[in-house]
């Protein structure tokens, strides 16, 4: 590594992290304004937890937008990082560096080295993010402002969801921190839709190891009123105690039906675990295929945005910084934007190609971008 490269990386990050504390702490100030209401009713309710409300409405205000600026590290680190890169840049077109090193035989695509390395390494720094630590802040993720102060994290109740064999459960409420159910309904059903049983019990925890529900105390299950075998008479059935229920309607399932974004914070180790399972359908499996393969599109993608990006300030004459930078922007912006909407997009089409699409589509314009740099 040459002194120049030291020196382009040096300015490139101190402006990344310049640039990443600008635009987070202006994203939760102008959050908090519009839900300051929600974090001092959040204070009051957990007051004698923390001491007192203004402790514990700081807590609350940093227990909700800590997890939030680690979830806009990940999917904006390229807008970031052009953002950088065009400080950079400027910064030595201004000081005639860029001329200097022109004039010097220095091809400026060798400039633009540097910080394409870090660009790719500060691409490769969001994966550990999202596969060690987003996961872990998922059910904060999910939340709003107006439920920061429900202790619960958002248990809600659930209705007649199936699972791999058309059983429909339903709950009072479901607590997504301890994976409780309360007030159990489970409904099986034959091919035809039809009851065979139902069991009620008045609370469940999921049991991972043993891959099923267990009810707490004992649940009973009851059959329909049925017809006896001697003669066309209704019978009725009595109550069997049930202990354990196996299913793979799991906590992680229930969550990623009832609220799309969980899918999304999972690690892919979880994201696999849930493609497997049979209580999904196809259409959900293709889904979670792709969420997978677009985590190393998004690498990619950040790369390539900054790629597109940066021929704007390569000038070896001088320019107007301002037309060249609201260039830049709008450019990047958009390839950007294009590319979240078409990893967020569910379609029929092969979830792999989907994900792998704006990388695909960002390529050439990065190559012809770079190709048009007149060095």
């Amino acid at each position: 590594m040459t002194i120049l490269d030291r020196y382009i990386l040096r300015q490139f990050f101190q402006n990344f992290v310049i640039l990443l504390s600008v635009l987070i702490g202006l994203f939760v100030l102008i959050d908090l304004i519009l839900n300051i209401d929600e974090f001092v009713e959040a204070g009051r309710v957990m007051a004698d937890r923390w001491g007192g409300q203004a402790p514990a409405t700081m807590i609350a205000i940093a227990d909700y937008y800590w997890p939030l600026a680690v979830l806009a590290l990940v999917h904006t680190v390229g807008l970031i990082a052009i953002g950088a890169a065009g400080f950079t840049l400027v910064a030595m077109h201004r000081n005639r560096e860029l001329v200097a090193l022109a004039a010097s035989g220095m091809s400026l695509h060798r400039v633009a080295a540097p910080i394409l390395v870090g660009s790719i390494l500060l691409s490769l720094f969001t994966l550990p993010l999202q596969e060690a630590v987003i996961p872990d802040l998922a059910t904060k993720l999910t939340r709003g402002a107006s439920e920061v102060k429900n202790e619960a994290l958002n248990a809600f109740p659930i209705r007649l969801i199936p699972d791999e064999d058309g059983t429909l459960f339903t709950a009072s409420s479901f607590n997504i921190t301890t994976g409780r159910l309360t007030d159990v309904s489970i409904l099986e059903r034959d091919s035809t839709g039809m009851m065979l049983q139902r069991i009620v019990g008045d609370a469940a925890t999921w049991n991972h190891r043993r891959g099923g529900w267990e009810f707490e105390p004992t649940a009973f299950a009851a059959s329909p009123i049925g017809t006896s075998s001697d003669v066309n008479t209704p019978v009725a059935r009595d109550p069997q105690p049930v202990v354990f229920y196996a299913t793979e309607m799991s906590p992680t399932i229930i969550l990623a039906r009832r609220k799309a974004l969980f899918k999304r914070l999972l690690s892919m180790g979880d994201l696999q675990t849930l493609e497997s399972s049979a209580a999904l359908a196809p259409r959900e499996r293709a889904e979670i295929t792709q969420i997978i393969w677009s985590r190393f599109s998004l690498l990619v993608v950040h790369v390539l945005v900054v790629a597109i990006g940066i021929p704007f300030f390569l000038l070896r004459s001088p320019a107007n910084i301002m037309t060249q930078s609201v260039r830049a922007a709008i450019l990047c912006i958009g390839c950007w934007a294009t590319a979240l909407v078409l990893l967020q997009s569910s379609s029929g089409y092969n979830p792999v190609a989907m994900a792998w699409l704006p990388a695909a589509l960002g390529l050439p314009i990065a190559t012809f971008m770079l190709h048009a740099v007149e060095t």
